[in-house]
């Protein structure tokens, strides 16, 4: 069975890439994904010194300043071009409230600014999963494939057992039938879920486990990013996926 350990969120901040190079540097990690609208370039640059890893996009619209001009995509954020909080754009995804083109658009934008920085895009999943999201689902389903992207997250998580992981569930019900033409590991883990258990399902072919490293917490993040900085680096998860064959996305088979 094939494990992709991912680090979500490079270019939120100096704290957060320090933590995801790190790893990089020590293969204790071999993806991250990258929030285009946070990123520099100099961070992309810094990135691009480490081979044989996969470096996704982690399409966001729940945080920060749209990349896109703020009359091309009026349905997605507020008078000053920032997006609409998480729950606000779920409310308004399911209202019918954005627009389809709008949301395109972003795509097309965030993808960009990573190719202008030739950073090669191996896999797509969502900032707070909102490629997932209403609406949002179905145009990130239409048109990643013909803007190159053939790999993208599944949320189907395991197990359910907290209000976050059933909206997840939930989420993943209605919305995976549309990347069925994608490729996708099986299941999606958290570095904490690993800890805490020694069995995963070996009927796997392939799970990815999500992680948020960064080399300090943040009062208004409800993740303890950085025990999971913590765990990665001393090898406490690869320790227990000793057994399992460590990949990247682009080694995800076709």
């Amino acid at each position: 069975m094939k494990v992709i350990i991912n680090a979500d969120d490079y270019g939120w901040d100096d704290e957060t890439n320090e933590a995801i190079c790190k790893l990089l540097s020590q293969n204790s990690i071999h993806s991250t994904t990258i929030l285009a609208n946070f990123a520099t370039k100099d961070s992309l640059v810094q990135l691009r010194q480490y081979p044989n890893i996969s470096t996704g996009i982690h399409f966001n619209l729940t945080e920060g300043r749209a990349l896109s001009k703020k009359e091309d995509i009026y349905s997605l954020t507020d008078t000053d071009n920032n997006f609409y909080p998480l729950h606000i754009l779920l409310l308004r995804c399911i209202f019918g409230l954005i627009k389809r083109e709008h949301v395109l658009t972003e795509l097309k934008t965030q993808i960009s600014f990573l190719k202008d920085n030739n950073i090669e895009i191996s896999h797509l999943d969502g900032h707070q999963h909102v490629h997932y999201f209403p609406i949002v689902s179905s145009v990130v389903a239409k048109y990643a494939k013909p803007l190159g992207i053939r790999k993208i997250r599944s949320i189907y998580v395991y197990p359910a057992n907290n209000l976050r992981m059933k909206f997840l569930k939930v989420l993943h019900f209605f919305g995976h039938k549309k990347f069925n033409q994608y490729i996708m590991p099986d299941i999606l883990l958290s570095s904490d879920f690993i800890i805490k258990n020694d069995n995963i399902n070996k009927d796997f072919h392939c799970i990815e486990i999500m992680a948020h490293p960064r080399t300090q917490n943040t009062e208004k993040c409800y993740l303890n990013r950085a025990q999971e900085f913590e765990n990665l680096s001393n090898n406490v998860v690869d320790y227990k996926l000793s057994k399992y064959k460590k990949c990247s996305y682009w080694e995800l088979n076709e």
